[in-house]
């Protein structure tokens, strides 16, 4: 072993033994008031966010969940997800990722290997768990336990997560993550990244996507708070960028494919944005000089916590490079950097023998961020994680990551390719074999052969080859869509190619070298061509063929046949916007998928002057009338209709109960932040009149809030007065005739912790208002007494009217009814 590379792998650090459970419940000790959480309107402390989790983590051990066990956690990007996963960990069992996203098949395929206790996931998404399998919510499954840390300890070798890759084999494998990788990487990310109280991380991935843990895990212990966009949020990377700065986020991390493009657009001078630490694949191109963060590129995988290295694209250069930016800048390849803290690289030739600086040879890792191998794979994890006989590495297992490398005289790792089939599409690994063994399957197909293909940064797709099993050649398109049912959508071919035989090497192997050149037309082009007929078809068709790389796209070709992808998708609505001055969504282009539906949808919306408002026609208010009766609005209706008796199924009142903890909670500040919400919000002095119709009271009394102590009892008494308080509140029926329709009470619990309950009728505020609206006020007015809120120009009453007046007479209303009378008539 060569000086240099003995300096290269000098990276032992020593960084405390605590765990992950303990960590947080320091940072959360620490600053118990600080902002731990947010999504949308919703936030938690960290004393708010330790007690949430301990209490589900008391629910989850009483069905036996301990270090050696598994429990999944299938939950979409949210802070539900968050708060399930740190859970989990406190209770030492072992997190098991389920990205909903995947289809049903995976997904049991996945919980079929794991194995799991039970699954967390929501209501709307139990159905999709395998029978025999126990569904649980994360919301509702820790209610009335204990919020105190429970007693469970984590050892370095614990396992943390089971998260699932790709698999050659045809079947996805799971990597047993480690909880002393957890912490090595939590230590380092502080330190590296200048991570501190206050600042703001952002999670932009998806709950499978093995980055996350990078990503949110690593911040909480050094006292960030998690920043979760809402669905349909930060998107592209227009919205993303607004996003970012929007949210005041401090240290954010991108995939390359929306990094480039991210750090490319104008940012303001003043962004709170220090970091952008970019993930899953190489860069192609540099930052501008002037931009205002740090870019960080990591490179790793995901049995080595998915990062192993790193390289300060910017102008620091103290934790990654030995060259200077100048010097680093001037080569043609972006390198990936050197090893992170306890992180040690080597490359080997195929004895197992280190090469040469400048030579190339296999890259493996040692040190705390490996994992402990693969769940119920013990032949691959003897071929992947190799004992350990390098001279003066001390950790005993070396991992093989099946890349290419070599290392450059400036110390950096530069990546050469891979020795097996594995790839990276839009910053997901994927196991050429798994798609070629899902092909194979198929009845009309004798063999598949799946290759890469680069149109451009951040452009690889899939082409599969496959020759047919019989006289009649597949039809490429039923391929895709037979694939799309079983695989994540990165994982079905933009295009497949039927050739009578693969071709062959003397030895009858496949020889991919050989393999033609996909034509330049898409599986989805269709088979008769018909021209553009008007100016938005031809704009649309030339979007469509400059974004696929492709001519002849005609307007009944279908953009998602055509290989288009979210991403592109995306990229495809913003220019349609600039273009025509449309707002389209994702759902829009789902609905409208050819040039020609899609084209008549943007002339029907420019001509109705949709644009950015979506055609809605104007709101008028009338401060005038603010106070006399009005319509109920049609699901206010089927409120009212059903709490009466007058059908078989009445009697049923719908609301909303909620309660919340608080330190040193204030009385007297909360209950006049109340009344102001009240005096706000003419939906809080509202009452249904005996006609069915509805009114807002000018003036109603100072609402006064019941304030109970139970500091003085003891514990099993207060959570049994607690547990009859919810009961009763939770399922009263309020009088819809009579002021007010809510009930607001504070629970004193000792130490000065306070309970707040509220019981809200949704014939007044549904739950999207009291998050998005009515919350986002009372804590404004709570935190600051004097604020003074713009005036609200327009009424509940103004809107209902609209709605029942002009927007039903509107063209968009007359689209929508006819769109859903003609989907709701193929309903069984």
């Amino acid at each position: 072993m060569t000086t240099a590379l003995v300096d290269f792998n000098r990276t032992d650090t020593a960084f405390p033994g605590t765990g992950y459970p303990q960590l947080l419940a320091e940072q959360a000790a620490s600053t118990p008031g600080a902002t731990a959480l947010a999504q949308g309107a919703r936030s938690w402390t960290y004393a708010e966010l330790e007690a949430a989790t301990n209490r589900l983590a008391h629910a989850l051990i009483a069905r036996g969940a301990a270090p050696g066990t598994r429990i999944g956690l299938c939950y979409p990007r949210s802070a539900e997800y968050v708060i399930g996963s740190l859970a989990i960990l406190k209770t030492g069992a072992a997190i098991v990722a389920l990205d909903p996203v995947n289809p049903d098949d995976r997904l049991a395929a996945m919980i079929a290997d794991a194995a799991p206790l039970l699954v967390l996931t929501p209501a709307e998404l139990a159905r999709r768990i395998p029978e025999g399998v126990q569904p649980a919510e994360v919301a509702t499954a820790g209610q009335g336990l204990p919020d105190t840390a429970p007693a469970v300890v984590t050892g370095p070798d614990t396992i943390s997560h089971l998260i699932y890759t790709s698999g050659s084999t045809g079947t996805p494998k799971a990597v047993l993550e480690r909880h002393g990788a957890l912490t090595n990487l939590v230590h380092w990310t502080r330190r590296a990244y200048g991570v501190r109280p206050g600042d703001r991380a952002s999670w932009m991935s998806t709950p499978g996507f093995a980055v996350q843990i990078m990503e949110w895990l690593a911040y909480l212990p050094a006292g960030a708070a998690i920043h979760i966009p809402e669905a349909g949020q930060a998107q592209t990377p227009e919205q993303i960028r607004d996003w970012l700065v929007g949210e005041g986020i401090t240290h954010t991390m991108l995939v390359a494919a929306l990094a480039e493009p991210a750090w490319g657009l104008e940012w303001p001078a003043d962004t709170a944005l220090r970091i952008l630490v970019t993930t899953a694949e190489r860069v192609h191109s540099w930052p501008p000089v002037d931009t205002p963060f740090r870019v960080v590129m990591t490179y790793g995988t995901t049995e080595t916590t998915n990062v192993l290295s790193c390289l300060d694209l910017g102008a620091g250069t103290d934790f990654t490079s030995q060259a200077t930016p100048g010097e680093v800048r001037a080569t043609r390849q972006v390198p990936v950097g050197v090893p992170i803290a306890n992180l040690r690289v080597h490359l080997l030739d195929e004895d197992g023998r280190p090469v040469p600086e400048g030579e190339v040879g296999r890259l493996h890792v040692s040190g705390a961020g490996v994992a402990a191998g693969y769940h119920g794979r013990p032949e691959l994890t003897a071929a992947k994680f190799h004992p350990n006989f390098l001279d003066g590495d001390p950790h005993p297992v070396l991992y093989d990551t099946g890349d290419l490398a070599r290392r450059r005289e400036d110390g950096a790792v530069e990546l050469l390719g891979r020795s097996d089939s594995q790839v990276k599409i839009r910053g997901f690994r994927v196991e050429l074999g798994e798609v070629e063994t899902h092909i194979a399957r198929l009845d009309d197909i004798a063999e598949a052969v799946v290759v890469t293909q680069e149109r451009g940064p951040g452009d690889k797709r899939l082409i599969a080859y496959v020759s047919p099993a019989g006289a009649a050649a597949p039809d490429p398109a039923a391929v895709r869509a037979d694939v799309a049912r079983t695989l994540p959508y990165y994982m079905v071919p933009a295009s497949v190619v039927v050739l009578p035989a693969l071709p062959r090497l003397p030895n009858g192997k496949v020889d991919r070298r050989s393999l033609p050149e996909p034509p330049e037309g898409r599986d989805g082009v269709a088979a008769g061509y018909e021209a553009p007929r008007n100016e938005v078809e031809d704009g649309l068709s030339r979007l469509w063929a400059e974004a696929f790389r492709t001519d002849g796209v005609g307007i009944h070709d279908n953009f998602f046949e055509l290989g288009g992808h979210s991403l592109l998708a995306f990229q495809l609505i913003d220019e349609i916007r600039r273009r025509y001055s449309v707002e389209l969504s994702l759902s829009d282009l789902s609905t409208c998928p050819t040039v020609a539906e899609l084209a008549t949808l943007v002339t029907t919306e420019r001509a109705g002057g949709r644009g950015s408002f979506g055609g809605l026609p104007a709101i008028v208010p009338d401060p005038a009338a603010r106070f006399e009766p009005f319509p109920l609005t049609e699901s206010q209706q089927a409120l009212w209709i059903g709490r009466g008796g007058l059908v078989e199924l009445g009697n049923v009142g719908c609301h909303g109960y909620f309660e919340w903890e608080s330190e040193k909670l204030d009385v007297a500040r909360f209950e006049g932040a109340w009344r102001r919400l009240v005096e706000r919000h003419d939906a809080l002095r509202t009452r249904v009149l005996p006609d069915g119709t509805q009114q807002v009271f000018e003036e109603v009394p100072a609402y006064e809030i019941p304030v109970t102590d139970f500091g003085g009892q003891g514990e099993e008494s207060r959570q049994a007065e607690l547990a009859a308080l919810r009961e009763r509140l939770s399922h009263q029926v309020l009088d819809a005739d009579s002021w007010p329709l809510f009930d607001v009470r504070i629970s004193l619990l000792g130490g000065g912790r306070a309970r707040i309950h509220l019981s809200l009728d949704f014939l007044v505020a549904d739950a999207w208002s009291y998050f998005q609206v009515l919350i986002p006020d009372l804590v404004t007015y709570y935190v600051e007494p004097g604020a003074e809120l713009a005036p609200l120009e327009l009424t509940f009453r103004d809107y209902v009217l609209a709605v029942g007046n002009s927007l039903r007479d509107s063209e968009l209303y007359r689209r929508s009814e006819w769109y859903w009378r003609d989907r709701l008539a193929t309903l069984p």
